[in-house]
């Protein structure tokens, strides 16, 4: 569950019904779909992204948390990437 109460969106049809929850990049666990047809659909457009964003993510997971400009620096990048792939949140 999304703490901010947001549903989240279908990255292909944008739908927010509750079906949109079922299907999660396993990868990436950012992009959500509807339905298995959906999510073939978004594949092409999603496939370089998913994997730039899993890479930054096991940055993320790798920066020790001893080190917080580290942890810092890589969530920074991890969150920038989202938002220029247009993930910043479920709208």
């Amino acid at each position: 569950n999304d703490p901010s109460g947001k549903k989240p969106r279908c990255s292909q049809c944008r739908s927010t019904d509750d079906k949109a929850r079922a299907l999660l990049c396993t990868r990436c666990k950012v992009a959500h779909y509807c339905s298995r047809e959906c999510q073939k659909k978004h594949f092409p457009f999603h496939k370089k992204r998913c994997k730039k964003i899993h890479e930054l993510y096991t940055e993320f997971e790798a920066a020790p948390d001893t080190d917080l400009d580290a942890k810092r620096a890589a969530s920074e990048n991890l969150m920038d990437e989202l938002i220029v792939m247009g993930y910043q949140e479920s709208d």
